[in-house]
Order: C-alpha cells, then structure tokens, then sequence
C-alpha cells in the first residue's frame, strides 16, 4: 500500500472539512491577483498571453495539492491561474464580500459544499457543460450535493463522511461479531467497555462538526431537519429518539466518556488511537492515522458501515469548486474545474490526502484498490444526505449544536432542546 503523507497533515486536512483547522501549503494572500500577475502561488511561471483567471482556494493539504498541479493545467490549457489562498477560519468572509460586492474578479472559487445555498445566486450553472462521460463516472451523489434548486453549481474535489473504527482485535477475543444495528450496537458496547477501556465515544462540542454526527444518528432514524415542502421536523419523534440515543450511550448505557459535550471528533480520535475506546464512529483520516508506523492500534483496526435504526444513511462532508456567474471567462474557469476534478487528480487525493474518489475511473486505479478505507468509505457514501439542500445550513448547524450540546452537558431535555431549536430554524428561515 502506499503511504499516505504524513499522518498529522492528514489529520488536520480532516478537520479543514470540518471547519477547524488548516494543514497550509503555502504562504496566504487575501487581495487577488491584478489581471496579468505573474501565474499564482502554485506556479510563480510569467503569464502566458493567453486567459487568465483568478482563483481562491483554502489554505489546507487538499488546496496544496491542486497548486502543485496548476502548472500542468496551464502547460496543457495555455490558461494562467493566478491563485489567492485563504485561510479556512476566514474563507467564508473572504468569499462572502468577494461574491456581494459587484466587484468580483473571481473565477473559480473553493468552499466546503453546504455553503452552496448561500451563495447559488452568485454561481455559474455549470449543467451545459458536463460531459456525458462524467455524468456517469461521477457519482451521483457528488451532482445532488453541489446542486440547488435544480442547477449543478460546482463539482466536489473532497468528499468524506463517517464510518464506524473499530478494534477488530478486541472484537475477536471477545467473539463478537461487528454491530449493525443501533440495538447490537449497545450490547457490543457494554461487553466492551472495562475499567481501562469505553466502548464507544459520543462528539458534541458546541461547535458545527458535531451536528454531524448528530445528523448521522437522525438519518439512521429515519429523521431529518426539514420535509420535502421545508417544513421543520428536527423536533419530531425520529429527531428526539436520535439526540436521546446519544445521551443515553453516556448516562445510560455508560458506555461513552461523560465529557461528550467537550469533544469534537478529535478527542474521539485521540481515544481511539490511545487505546481507551473500542468502537469509534469517525472521519475516514482515522484509518491512515491509526495505520502509522508508531500507532499502538496498527493492525489491529477494522471498518464498517455505521450501525443503523431504521436506515441507512450518514451526513455527506466535502469540498466543492465552483465557478463565478460573473466571470468573464467561464469556459476557462470550467475548464480549470474539469481538469481539477479529473480521474489522475481524484487519484493523487486519495493516495496523497485520504479521499474518498466520486469517479469510478478513480476508484477503479490501482494504487487506490490497495487502500482498503475507500471500498467502505464508497458504500457508506453511497447512501449519505447532502447539507446542500438546507438553505442557511450555517445558521440552521448553530442551532442544531446549542441542542446537541446542551443535551450532552444535561442542562436540559433533547425535546425542550430541540423545540427552541426548531422554532429558531422556523425563524431563520422565515426571515
């Protein structure tokens, strides 16, 4: 197997998805380029003559490894990209005045995907331009997640989403058979938690990346935050028996840390990894982290399908590229998304950056078989629910987290909880 780079860039390149930390590359800028700079951060190669186009990018691994190929997308395109790198904490800001003022020189911009709501309005539909050959390469579930309201507003380059870690060691002394079930799921739980050990760990900081997981469990339960007329449902019974379930994994069943409310899936990581939690519901960077040379849990770690209530489903996370509708040159700037998206460089992100391929083509490489995270990682994404589709996400995730949390830290009951968050959410989106 190769080697995927060193296990804390990928480590922190996971979190960059989830919003909380950056594994950056390169220096940052936070002015485009003017037209004709010298070709971007990636490059430093003199204009071509030909188009040139501006593009943001987040300052993370998976934003490094699009740089390193920029010169061989302007060597085959004649194309110049000139490149402002932002910092992921500061990303939405800088895209958010970029898109409003009127005064874009952004071509080609790079978000986390549940941002594409926010900013459709000033988006290129990019449905004209897709080939044949990758509507069906990509899965579909990359084309529901970077699509709103009927247009396809950007391609994904990064996609993940959570699956179950677990000590396939312990399991098999103990002859258990891996949970699938909410119910088996406990009952393997209990059998394995010890006076040194927790059977499983419960996230929910209050932060976005733990709604997440929440939105895991909700799915799983045959829940959902709005019906299909977008009409709040957080609050009903599928979404209280999911908040429920994790509260009673810790005070219950006893069988998660009591700090759920101060952990992120980090903490979780560091548990797993430390030899304190047994099953570890988590993002793929798990696996190339517990894979490393000086790991305690080399070896010893096996994946699965996160165990399941009523059906499947998990939340989708990931990255998108989209293109400017005010660009004056969107041939170029989709030209640049294709290339970007290709089956070579969806192939480099998987052995280099630990994700998940959405193309076939890519999935069907050689060097990405040998990795055994991505056949797992495929079937649990192919049952994933996009963020995309709720409009002010952002907002509608503050609200979720105060209820997770609060839940967690027992300053109140998931109903109460969520029904001050349903009620804010109906507010939201009213206004």
């Amino acid at each position: 197997m190769k080697k995927f780079r060193k296990w804390i860039c990928v480590l922190l390149s996971a979190l960059m998805v989830l919003g909380l930390a950056s594994c950056s590359g390169g220096g940052t800028s936070e002015a485009a380029p003017p037209e004709g700079a010298a070709s971007g951060a990636a490059s430093g190669e003199a204009t071509t003559g030909g188009p040139s186009i501006n593009v943001i990018l987040p300052g993370n691994i998976e934003g490094q490894l699009i740089k390193d190929s920029i010169p061989d997308f302007e060597s085959e395109t004649g194309i110049t990209v000139n490149v402002t790198e932002v910092p992921v904490d500061t990303l939405n800001t800088k895209i958010t005045v970029e898109l409003e003022s009127g005064g874009s020189t952004a071509d080609v911009v790079a978000y986390p995907y549940e941002w594409i709501p926010k900013f459709a309005d000033s988006l290129l539909a990019l449905d004209g331009y897709i080939s044949e050959e990758d509507k069906n390469d990509i899965a579909q579930y990359a084309w529901d997640s970077a699509s709103y309201n009927g247009s396809i507003l950007g391609q994904m380059y990064v996609v993940t989403g959570m699956i179950m870690f677990y000590r396939s060691d312990l399991l098999e002394d103990a002859g258990l058979e891996v949970p699938t079930t909410w119910d088996e799921y406990v009952s393997v739980s209990q059998a394995l938690t010890t006076d040194d050990m927790y059977g499983t760990v419960v996230t929910a900081k209050l932060a976005e990346e733990p709604v997440g997981m929440y939105l895991n469990y909700l799915y799983q339960n045959g829940g959902d935050i709005l019906d299909e007329e977008g009409n709040v449902i957080l609050n009903n019974e599928a979404g209280v028996e999911a908040m429920q379930f994790m509260v009673d994994l810790v005070y219950e069943y006893q069988v998660a840390p009591e700090a759920a409310s101060t952990f992120t899936t980090t903490e979780s990581l560091n548990l797993f990894t430390e030899e304190q939690v047994a099953l570890c519901p988590n993002w793929s960077y798990v696996w190339s982290v517990s894979q490393a040379d000086d790991s305690p849990i080399k070896d010893k770690v096996g994946m699965a399908l996160l165990p399941e209530n009523k059906e499947a489903g998990i939340s989708l996370g990931g990255w998108v590229m989209s293109a400017v509708g005010a660009s004056q040159n969107p041939d170029a700037a989709y030209q640049f998304i294709q290339f970007m998206n290709d089956t070579e460089r969806q192939v480099r992100m998987a052995v280099e950056g630990g994700n998940t391929p959405t193309r076939t083509s890519a999935l069907e490489a050689a060097e990405v078989k040998e990795i055994p995270l991505f056949d797992v990682m495929s079937e649990a994404l192919a049952t994933s629910v996009p963020r995309s589709k709720y409009p002010k996400y952002d907002e509608i995730s503050n609200e979720i987290a105060i209820a997770l949390s609060g839940s967690l830290a027992q300053t109140g009951e998931p109903q109460e909880l969520l029904d001050t968050a349903a009620a804010n959410i109906e507010a939201i989106l009213a206004s």
